[in-house]
């Protein structure tokens, strides 16, 4: 057995050991390297991940930052668009559209995209859409025929389009989409393009029910196709309304 005078040695080492100990625990500190600042590339790909998720808030904020994108983030993003070539989604081609970036599409492509840009909330780009459709309208109207004739969602938007380029083989098919349209604001549409074609006094009521306005229709297309048979003779209005 350790006598009183041991055991009281042995008690002040351990004290003195277990205050050091306290001691090191208390002081010690951990280093913690300073978290690294993410690439361009690696900023403009979490960005385009974003814009393409089904969440609609998340996806518009990241649109919202991608069309702010300057500098070398825009560089990024150039580089980005090379690696997902055939990506579709109308959010990511429009904003390569925004940043004059737009790839080479198919024609029935462009039109399907310039139609989901032109019913956009925002009526800045409502108007981008309808100048390209008219630039179009003005090259080529053929395939915007087809659109308007079968009444495809953002046809109203062609239709103007096809007025402001001053397509007037246009017209049996605008009265006929007149005729068949069921939507008041699609034949509001319809009737100021025809207004541009036939005159700004021509009567074409927009409330009219449907055998009113098949008769109208008829009496329209004589009268465009009798101009036609006139060379220079222009088509007469009937009267406001």
């Amino acid at each position: 057995m350790l006598r009183a005078g041991a055991r009281a040695v042995l008690a002040s080492l351990l004290a003195t050991g277990l205050s050091a100990c306290s001691g090191s625990a208390t002081n010690a500190y951990v280093t913690v390297p300073d978290a690294a600042v993410p690439s361009a590339s690696v900023r403009v790909g979490r960005l385009v991940g974003d814009l393409l998720v089904n969440d609609r808030v998340r996806s518009a904020e990241a649109e919202r930052e991608l069309l702010a994108l300057q500098g070398e983030d825009l560089a990024a993003l150039a580089a980005h668009a090379a690696t997902i070539p055939t990506e579709r989604d109308p959010r990511w081609l429009h904003v390569l559209d925004e940043h004059a970036l737009f790839p080479a599409l198919a024609l029935d492509q462009r039109i399907a995209f310039l139609l989901w840009k032109a019913r956009r909330p925002e009526a800045f780009y409502v108007m981008k859409a309808r100048a390209a459709l008219t630039e179009q309208a003005k090259q080529d109207p053929t395939p915007l025929l087809a659109v308007v004739e079968a009444g495809v969602s953002g046809g109203t938007q062609v239709a103007l389009a096809l007025s402001l380029a001053g397509r007037h083989e246009a017209i049996p098919v605008l009265l006929d989409r007149y005729v068949e349209a069921e939507d008041e604001e699609e034949r509001r549409a319809l009737v100021e393009a025809l207004r541009g074609l036939l005159g700004e006094e021509t009567r074409i009521r927009v409330t009219a029910s449907r055998e009113e306005r098949r008769r109208r229709a008829e009496e329209l297309l004589e009268r465009y196709q009798l101009g036609r048979q006139a060379p220079g003779a222009a088509l007469e209005g009937t009267g406001g309304g």
